[in-house]
């Protein structure tokens, strides 16, 4: 015989013993069930997965129907993902060989070793990666998860082909594996082990949060005005509607600016109260630790949140005030809402605001809400504001001044008018006061009028009299400001006599007092009053005489010269009082020289200068010792104030105006005194620069606030005036 026959003979033996039996016939017949089992497994070279048949009758009988194996990705993947593809391919090839078999299958197991591919297949969540969830998704698609099962990898038959060296029929690869001959109380059970890879593939966990917006709405922080914020939103609603309908409207109505008051209220809600509302939505009850838990709060038809049904049996009151809407106080719409009613109702007090806005709305902690408003209104602050009054200061040193002429410094004020009889006419008369200052003595002259002249003439005749002032010191009236220039240019023109030696200028310095601050004028303030009261006394007629009017003026000249300085005693050895006479005429009322204070001898006598000079130094020497020593107590404004500053916004006090319509400006200059303290201010304000004492000013802000509050002081003096800021 040839011997390629004899080779081929050979091979075909070999072909012989290595096929796989596949005749069920025998067994089918006899069977009373017939079941159909797959094992799948995989490692780092391969996967695979094969399908038995297992026959049941007298002996139990299992035979190989098919299997499949497949190289791992050359991209490496994780052991798991490896077991997951086995089990895919295991799905596919049993549902291919059901297809294919004209067998009636009563039960159909699926075997894995790997547990971790069990609970995938198993979880209810589905909340896995990508490669984790197609596979799955596959797997349930075509196989009923309750088919799989877990078997040990000792007895997982498919581990065979997953090896590098494989010999099929030297294996258990053709028959399966042992278990399957047994009965199933026989059979590998699961352990109850955790799985510590389990969670290797889940999705990272996102919570989605669905908030409602409101982008088409304008933004509150463009608004200062209630009023102005609900309008400009019905007037878009307005034109969301019309472009809709393609209808023009023209007025507003009360449903669009209900509508849109509605559509703030929610805004604001869904921001401060996104997790009740969705409690309440979905039937919930709302947390313990909420700030809305104690007001039983529901939602309306409109899902407007709203205190709940407490006083909902009450027939008299309306929807609005049986259930509010709730409200943050902290919320820009809130503090929107709280300044209009506030504006509204004329800045009243606060329990009258709080009552007008409970009728409708219920805001958190509404009191301190409405305290807040009403101490950041600028109006009301203006309303309240009082002036902060320095600490008194140091007395002038006009005040002070000692050994020198009388009437060297001197004060001067108008008071009047006195009506006059002229003939068959009456006419108008002032009276001019002229003081001086140390010893607060008077001297009176009339004016027929309050015009620069009459001023003039009237200081002439004083100087005359009382000789040439080395400063005068007077208000800051209309008249003596024109008087100023002219009276000065008088003096200088003025063609006098020979001066005494002891005169030593020949010019007077003019010192205004600071305007609206008659209290730096007190030296000559109080004086026209004691002026006052005397000429009350003496005038008897209404309309006197002119010279009935001199009489009485002279006369109440020496009165007022006459009144104590000092205390006056009851010991008759104790000198008299000092009188402001005793530096005048150098007596207490200028009839007599006094007595028992200076011997006068024939030598002095002959020297009667001396005597002069001798008598004025020994008033001097008392004057210092009893009256000045008196005038260092203060009598008010005893408390330390802040010194005001530049930039300052302050009101300006003015008696004449109601207190709403004080100017407000800001401060430009400071005059600073010699103890540090700042008594006198220049101010801008929108009709000019104003020079003004402190305690005519009311500090409204601060510097360092002033950046932050510039707008709403600018709209406040804007508003006010209706000009441009002063600033």
């Amino acid at each position: 015989m040839n011997t390629k026959w004899i080779q081929l003979l050979e091979n075909l033996n070999n072909i012989k013993e290595t096929c796989v039996p596949r005749c069920y016939g025998c067994h089918l017949f006899a069977s009373e069930e017939v079941e159909l089992h797959g094992f799948c497994d995989s490692s780092e070279k391969a996967f695979s997965a094969v399908v038995y048949l297992r026959f049941i009758h007298k002996n139990i009988i299992s035979s190989f129907v098919s299997a499949k194996t497949r190289v791992a990705p050359i991209k490496q993947i994780t052991i798991p993902r490896l077991e997951l593809q086995a089990a895919v391919m295991l799905s596919r090839l049993m549902n291919s060989v059901k297809e294919s078999l004209e067998i009636n299958i009563s039960k159909i197991y699926l075997w894995t070793d790997s547990r971790i591919v069990l609970h995938w297949i198993r979880s209810q969540t589905k909340r896995y990666k990508t490669f984790v969830a197609v596979r799955v998704g596959e797997i349930t698609e075509i196989t009923d998860v309750s088919n799989w099962h877990w078997v040990s990898g000792e007895d997982n038959v498919a581990d065979e082909s997953t090896r590098e060296f494989f010999r099929a029929n030297e294996s258990r690869w053709l028959i399966g594996p042992q278990f399957l001959t047994f009965p199933k109380n026989h059979w590998p059970k699961e352990t109850d082990e955790p799985l510590e890879e389990m969670e290797l593939e889940m999705k990272r966990e996102t919570i989605l949060t669905t908030t409602i917006t409101h982008s088409y709405l304008p933004s509150l922080d463009r608004f200062s005005k209630y009023r102005r914020l609900i309008r400009a939103t019905a007037w878009m609603l307005r034109f969301i509607n019309n472009c809709r309908k393609r209808k023009v409207s023209t007025n507003l109505e009360c449903s669009e600016v209900e509508k849109a008051e509605e559509i703030y209220i929610k805004y604001v809600q869904n921001e401060c109260f996104h997790q009740e509302i969705a409690d309440l939505q979905n039937k919930r009850t709302i947390s313990k630790s909420s700030r809305i838990y104690t007001l039983t709060p529901l939602l309306d038809d409109k899902g407007i949140l709203r205190i709940g049904e407490r006083l909902e049996q009450v027939k008299d009151l309306t929807f609005f005030q049986k259930h509010p809407a709730i409200l943050d106080q902290k919320h820009r719409f809130t503090k929107l809402l709280i300044e209009h009613y506030h504006i509204n109702f004329n800045h009243q007090r606060q329990e009258l605001i709080m009552n007008e806005l409970r009728q409708k709305f219920w805001i958190l902690k509404m009191r301190s809400a409405v305290r807040k408003c009403k101490t950041e209104c600028f109006f009301c602050r203006k309303m309240r504001v009082q002036p902060q009054v320095p600490e008194m200061g140091q007395l002038p040193e006009s005040r002070l001044q000692s050994f020198t002429r009388p009437f060297t410094i001197t004060g001067m004020d108008y008071f009047g008018p006195m009506v006059v009889t002229v003939g068959r006419r009456t006419e108008k008369r002032y009276i001019v006061l002229f003081t001086y200052m140390s010893i607060r003595a008077v001297h009176l002259e009339i004016a027929h009028s309050l015009d620069t002249d009459s001023a003039i003439m009237a200081i002439r005749r004083f100087i005359s009299r009382r000789g040439y002032p080395r400063e005068i010191h007077f208000d800051n009236g209309t008249n003596l400001h024109s008087a100023d220039r002219e009276l000065i240019k008088a003096i200088k023109n003025f063609n006098s006599t020979k001066i005494s030696e002891f005169l030593c200028f020949k010019s007077i310095t003019w010192k205004f007092i600071p305007p609206s601050s008659p209290h730096m004028g007190g030296s000559w303030e109080r004086l026209v009053r004691s002026v006052k009261n005397v000429l009350k006394v003496t005038l008897k007629e209404r309309h006197p005489k002119e010279d009935v009017l001199q009489t009485l003026i002279a006369e109440a000249e020496n009165m007022v010269n006459s009144r104590p300085l000092t205390y006056v005693s009851n010991d008759a050895l104790d000198p008299e009082s000092l009188t402001p006479n005793h530096f005048l005429p150098q007596c207490s009322d200028g009839s007599a020289p006094p007595t028992g204070e200076f011997e006068i001898s024939d030598a002095n006598c002959r020297k009667h200068w001396r005597v002069t000079q001798a008598l004025a130094d020994m008033f001097w020497r008392r004057w210092q010792k009893e009256y000045l020593v008196n005038l260092n107590k203060n009598t008010k404004w005893y408390s330390k104030k802040e010194n005001i500053s530049l930039d300052d916004i302050v009101v300006v006090v003015d008696d004449t105006l109601p207190r709403n319509m004080w100017p407000i400006g800001k401060i430009q200059k400071v005059h600073e005194g010699k103890d540090g303290k700042i008594r006198v201010v220049e101010v801008k304000t929108q009709t000019g620069i104003y020079k003004r004492l402190v305690a005519k000013i009311c500090k409204l802000i601060k510097k360092k606030r002033y950046k932050c509050l510039k707008n709403e002081f600018n709209a406040v003096v804007i508003s006010s005036r209706g000009g441009e800021c002063c600033c």
